[in-house]
């Protein structure tokens, strides 16, 4: 039996962006605390007008601030726009455990029948575990 997808309080996959109704892509974390994809995130419609660059170097300013979809704060973006919020890596996790969910286990990628049950850290390929002896004894590549 297969484990259930990660929900919220309403029900709704965790691993979804509310703004675009598709798994996230970029997870970012706005001020407020609730992740839109990246490119969602830039598509938001601008509440106020980018302030102008403090100082004469222009490093500082040039923030916008947006409205956030599920609350409603004003949230101001870095200055490197919707790229220079911290990555949702919670968000990433709900997608790798949707898409397991949904996709299945992973599959040997040597035999391609066994379910892999460990992974190559050298040549990076699952192995299920009868691949997984003879690749101690046998790789595939000349540096594992």
């Amino acid at each position: 039996m297969s484990e259930p997808e990660p929900t919220d309080a309403a029900g709704q996959s965790r691993a979804v962006c509310t703004a675009c109704g598709r798994l996230y892509r970029d997870p970012r974390l706005l001020p407020c605390l609730h992740t839109f994809c990246c490119d969602c995130i830039g598509r938001l419609e601008p509440f106020s007008a980018p302030a102008p660059p403090d100082g004469p170097g222009g490093e500082e300013g040039g923030a916008v601030t947006v409205l956030c979809p599920d609350c409603d704060s004003e949230v101001e973006l870095p200055p490197a726009g919707p790229a220079g919020l911290s990555s949702d890596h919670l968000a990433l996790d709900d997608v790798l455990q949707e898409t397991l969910v949904t996709r299945g286990p992973l599959s040997c990628d040597l035999c391609g029948e066994g379910g892999a049950e460990s992974r190559c850290e050298v040549c990076c390929v699952q192995l299920c575990a009868f691949c997984c002896q003879a690749h101690r004894y046998r790789p595939t590549a000349a540096f594992c």
